[in-house]
């Protein structure tokens, strides 16, 4: 996909049941008491986009988490949009991978651990009339050939509709923006020199590899 066309990215948290159940019961606990009423979204800025092939530099002394996913691109604004109308307003989907500094913090998104040069490659895109059944897409994680994660739409609690319209109830996507529909529990670590590719079956692949050293 051409990262210059892109607007703004919004990932997602707690948006797969299992990422969810992990961490529920820590919702009651101080600060947050209570488990969050509507998404909890994140921005991933310009510096964070990348391109199927680049490399992803990782910090000396950090474990970096490869997160899976697909992009909803957007058609065209959408403010206030109902849920039976919302895939109106989606133009396609993009192979992703929300690349991230291993961290426990996932109420208040820690910017520093998702936020930095190249953390967002975005690989094949498909347009929204190719593909027929999105609740049971599959995102496949493979590092160095050996797959380390599967996960389905089917057990998003928003699925894609309702994030669509849960988003737009109180901001406006634009057209050209990307909303990442999240990440599931127990995203896999990669090193140095390793190769990560992550498959989603009817859109297609994105492969990068692992730099070292950056401070």
């Amino acid at each position: 996909m051409n990262v210059a066309e892109i607007g703004t990215v919004y990932g997602t948290l707690l948006n797969f049941k299992g990422a969810y159940d992990a961490l529920e019961p820590q919702m009651h606990d101080e600060p947050y008491k209570a488990p969050p009423k509507a998404p909890v979204f994140y921005i991933k800025p310009k510096n964070t986009f990348a391109s199927d092939g680049d490399v992803i530099e990782k910090p000396v002394d950090e474990a970096i988490v490869m997160g899976g996913t697909i992009g909803v691109v957007m058609g065209q604004n959408a403010s206030r949009v109902a849920r039976d109308e919302a895939m109106a307003y989606v133009a396609g989907f993009v192979v992703a991978n929300d690349v991230a500094i291993a961290h426990d913090n996932f109420f208040r998104p820690a910017y520093p651990k998702r936020a930095r040069d190249g953390f967002l490659p975005l690989g094949d895109y498909k347009d929204k009339s190719e593909i027929h059944d999105i609740n049971n897409l599959e995102i496949q994680i493979f590092i160095n050939d050996e797959i380390t994660q599967i996960s389905i739409l089917s057990d998003l609690i928003r699925d894609i509709p309702t994030l669509i319209q849960d988003a737009s109830e109180f901001m406006t996507l634009s057209a050209g923006d990307i909303l990442l529909v999240g990440t599931d529990t127990n995203a896999p670590s990669a090193e140095p020199r390793d190769t990560v590719r992550v498959v989603v079956p009817g859109i297609g692949t994105l492969e990068n590899t692992i730099g070292g050293g950056r401070q």
